[in-house]
């Protein structure tokens, strides 16, 4: 398996280096080149957009991630999981709706406690829900069954 040349992690590994290591040398470069970069999507913000729709349609987990990663972000809420996390929630629901336990084609990523009652975009705190299911739930707190969840209680004062 191969190494990243500057940490020699193996984890998301391509052209040398692994991922968080080729962020940090492009942070690193704009930085020191701030006329350079990003200079060819301030030119040409029609092929950005592009670019950015195409690689959302690619990976519509990785997108999904990150929109419930912003929303809380948003509510203060916090939380975070990776796409990976969200297959191996599947994987466990038998890619079944955990409210009805039904099969759709399409499942959503629910959140147990909603994020405007204060639940996080945690792993822990979301559940695959068919479309119809989680629209019925909307921001009600459904906890599914057969799923413990464990709620931080937070007392502002």
């Amino acid at each position: 398996m191969n190494e990243c040349s500057k940490c020699g992690s193996t984890e998301r590994y391509s052209n040398g280096r692994c991922a968080p290591c080729r962020r940090a040398t492009w942070r690193e470069w704009a930085k020191q080149n701030p006329d350079k970069a990003g200079k060819f999507w301030r030119e040409h913000p029609e092929q950005k957009v592009q670019s950015i729709q195409r690689w959302q349609k690619a990976h519509p987990a990785n997108r999904k991630a990150a929109s419930a990663r912003e929303r809380a972000k948003l509510m203060g809420t916090g939380g975070d999981f990776t796409p990976q996390e969200w297959q191996a929630l599947l994987d466990s629901y038998d890619n079944r709706c955990a409210y009805c336990k039904r099969k759709p084609s399409k499942l959503q990523m629910d959140h147990i406690l909603p994020i405007c009652q204060g639940g996080s975009s945690d792993i822990t705190n979301i559940a695959p829900a068919c479309e119809a299911c989680n629209r019925k739930k909307g921001s009600k707190l459904i906890i599914p069954p057969g799923r413990q969840v464990t709620f931080k209680v937070v007392i502002n004062g």
